[in-house]
């Protein structure tokens, strides 16, 4: 929580040979976005370790940002060849991310098919999860969305086809719990 961990994480999301990144019990305090880029990483999952794993955000934007290259529908003949083998259902599993900085965001995701959020505690951010540009078949299921500055899910200028936020807490969002601003949404439930 102390020592800016940016670079370590970033190193060990660009060289997670088996595909996921691990967050043993403890504090990572970053400073800046950790980029990860499907097109190049590969099929990937950050895991909390069931929720004892924390990320801190001190610096302004998200703390993960996904990257996909799908410009597609969720038709199966609309995927570039290799694309939905390399690319899909990236997921974020069990992980704790506070904001310590006035622009922090929790997660971003573009361009992406089926990301998958599940039990997350996002809090103290602007916004827990921006959903930007278009995405497909977005899941956030047992996830803590609480007091954020701005929204909690945001649909910021996204295309999305398919999104469904099941059993999940989101509150004291100050912008709102969920929000959608400009966007093209088809088939977007929200149960539980």
């Amino acid at each position: 929580g102390a020592t800016d961990d940016t670079a370590a994480i970033q190193k060990a999301v660009n060289e997670a040979t088996d595909g996921e990144v691990r967050f043993a019990r403890g504090d990572y305090r970053i400073t800046r976005t950790i980029e990860v880029k499907l097109f190049e990483h590969g099929r990937i999952s950050l895991s909390g370790s069931t929720g004892v794993g924390r990320v801190i955000m001190a610096g302004s934007g998200p703390a993960f940002r996904f990257i996909g290259t799908h410009k597609g529908s969720a038709d199966p003949q609309s995927f570039k060849p290799g694309s939905l083998a390399q690319e899909r259902m990236p997921q974020v599993d069990g992980l704790e991310i506070v904001g310590a900085h006035e622009e922090a965001d929790g997660i971003e995701f573009v361009q992406v098919m089926q990301p998958t959020l599940r039990a997350v505690f996002i809090r103290e951010v602007r916004h827990g999860v921006r959903l930007a540009t278009r995405n497909r078949n977005v899941l956030i299921d047992s996830c803590h969305i609480y007091n954020c500055r701005g929204v909690g899910v945001f649909l910021d200028r996204v295309n999305l086809h398919q999104a469904i936020v099941h059993g999940s807490h989101i509150s004291y969002c100050k912008g709102g719990g969920i929000k959608i601003v400009a966007s093209e949404i088809r088939n977007f439930q929200i149960t539980g």
